[in-house]
This record gives structure tokens, sequence and C-alpha cells, in this order.
């Protein structure tokens, strides 16, 4: 039961995508956290108007820079402050949130967000966001850009607080060299895990709920 002035406040989730994912997403938490395996969680749905404004508007919202390969791209920088700026203030005025425990979460275009989200915090600590979890990002966007910016930004010592969970449905190059990159930094902060003969959709559901339990579990209560 939702209790408005619970100590501490509770963890939080944005989740990407809400649209598609939010119901089967709230679900699977109320599942583990009466289990024991999740804290209680309150879930923000970022999402749009309906189906039609998702499928036209995500790629502008999810991914930078702009490429010709995706007409529209190259908003992520814009998207990432109104979500910094806006969104989680107006969540945290509102709701007895945990601060410490500020979570993304995004599937394919929505991952490639999530991890470009988690590089802004990384080398500019000007995010509100502790913890990743990015399905099946779309690593090989832009000719492997956002690999590439990781390799360059990975000479920098990661914060104590970052942890990141990348779930994904095969072996791609530019996933497995965004993972290389974040293990050798991040060492047992980053997890990774494949879902074998899962096809792309099926992914996301599972990383969402595997990734706060591998990051979080217990010891967010």
């Amino acid at each position: 039961r939702f209790d408005p002035a619970r100590p501490g406040g509770y963890p939080t989730v944005y989740l990407l995508d809400a649209n598609l994912f939010f119901d089967d997403v709230v679900k699977a938490f109320r599942r583990a956290a009466r289990k024991g395996e999740l804290p209680p969680v309150i879930v923000v749905g970022v999402g749009y108007r309906d189906f039609a404004a998702m499928d036209s508007l995500r790629q502008r919202d999810y991914l930078m820079p702009a490429s010709d390969s995706v007409p529209g791209s190259g908003g992520g920088d814009r998207f990432l402050r109104f979500l910094c700026a806006q969104l989680v203030p107006y969540v945290n005025e509102r709701f007895p949130t945990d601060t410490s425990h500020t979570a993304l979460a995004g599937h394919s275009f929505g991952g490639y967000f999530t991890l470009h989200a988690m590089l802004s915090t990384f080398l500019h600590g000007e995010t509100p966001f502790t913890c990743f979890v990015a399905a099946s990002p779309t690593a090989d966007y832009a000719g492997g850009v956002l690999a590439q910016a990781w390799e360059s930004a990975a000479t920098e010592p990661p914060g104590p607080a970052l942890r990141v969970f990348i779930g994904h449905e095969d072996e791609e190059p530019g996933t497995m060299r965004t993972i290389h990159v974040l293990q050798q930094s991040f060492g047992s902060r980053s997890v990774d895990r494949l879902y074998r003969g899962a096809d792309h959709m099926a992914v996301a559901l599972p990383s969402f709920t595997d990734g706060l339990k591998a990051l979080w579990g217990a010891a967010a209560h």
C-alpha cells in the first residue's frame, strides 16, 4: 500500500515507451515486491498521447546525434534536459521519492537513450539518475557512436552510485563492445544478461525486472 509519509521515500523508476510497457511492468514489479525481490517502487511512465505519436516521435526524443538512417532523429539531449529539469523535479515535489535510487529504463531506441543518459551522468554528473536499465539497446545506431563515446570516456573514474544493466537477445557487436567498456570501468556495478532465443521485443519485460533485481534487489528497501 502506498504510504505518502514513507521514511526515506520510494525508489523511483522512469520507464520509457510507457504506452507499450507500463501496465506489464507495474504488474511484474508488484509481483517481485511481494516476493521480497524488489522494494516497493514508484513507476513513472514516460509516454506519448497515443501509439501513433509514440511511433512518430520516439526516434526524435531517444536518439542522439541526428543520423540520415533514422529520419527525425537527433533530439536526445533536449529530451534528457526535459526529464532532468522538468519531469523528475515535478515528481520529486509531489511524491515521497528516494532520490538516491532513481532509475531510467528503456528498450531498443529507449535503451540507447538510457545509455546516452548514463554517459551524460558519468561525464557531467548533471542528471538525477543513478541506475540504468537498457533492454536491447540499438547500439549500432549512427555507426556505433555511443560505444565510441563510452570508450573515450571510460578513462574517467565512475561515480560510486552509478549502476547499469544491459539485457540483450544476441551478441550484436555494438552491444558487446559497449558492455565490454562498461564492465572494465564499472566492474560488478555493470551487469549484462543474454536472453538466448528471445526476440527483440521479448527482451524488454524480463530486462526491466531482472535489471532492478540485479542492481537494487533488497538493498533499496
